[in-house]
């Protein structure tokens, strides 16, 4: 039964490390041409390239909702809740946002990606959150049913390691030709 909703614009977000992949080795060649020869560019886009490469992967790339026996995580882009199946009274779907009430009058409001014009092309795309949210009311059901017998799923973060030291070397290898392109 364990099951996880990733975001639905994935394609996007990996788009997006790709243009920040060539971003991260335009702002230090950048500065070189504004503040002097001097600065060290390489190092500089390094770290751009790696703080763009974890704000992508926390705003989309990583898994957002995973549930089990024992109940739902949810997962933001800075914080992470896990909720038994008994601490949740009702889930519900409007729009591309998940709220889920708990038994203590809490009220969790998750919102999931849902590029607009994607959602006018497929209707298989625009349905996703309303797909996600019967499993997860069936879930609820199966798991009140079960009782407390389990822990809601953990997450753990598992980055995609090889995907950061690609990007960090690609904008290593383009900072020193994308400032000699700027200096010519």
């Amino acid at each position: 039964m364990p099951a996880e909703f990733r975001s639905g614009s994935r394609p996007i977000n990996w788009f997006a490390l790709a243009v920040l992949c060539v971003l991260s080795a335009l702002v230090p060649s950048y500065l070189v041409l504004e503040w002097g020869a001097g600065l060290p560019a390489i190092p500089i886009a390094v770290v751009v390239a790696a703080g763009a490469c974890e704000v992508i992967w926390r705003s989309g790339l990583r898994p957002r909702l995973l549930w089990g026996e024992g109940g739902l995580t949810v997962v933001w882009a800075v914080r992470v809740r896990a909720l038994r199946w008994s601490e949740i009274t009702r889930i519900d779907v409007r729009g591309n946002a998940f709220l889920v009430a708990t038994g203590d009058g809490e009220s969790l409001r998750w919102e999931f990606d849902r590029v607009w014009w994607l959602a006018r092309l497929s209707r298989r795309y625009a349905d996703v959150g309303s797909g996600v949210g019967a499993q997860l009311q069936e879930a609820l059901d199966s798991g009140r049913a079960r009782g407390e017998l389990h822990r809601p799923p953990e997450f753990r973060a598992r980055r995609p390691w090889l995907v950061f030291v690609l990007v960090v070397a690609a904008v290593a290898a383009l900072t020193p030709l994308v400032t000699k392109l700027m200096l010519a």
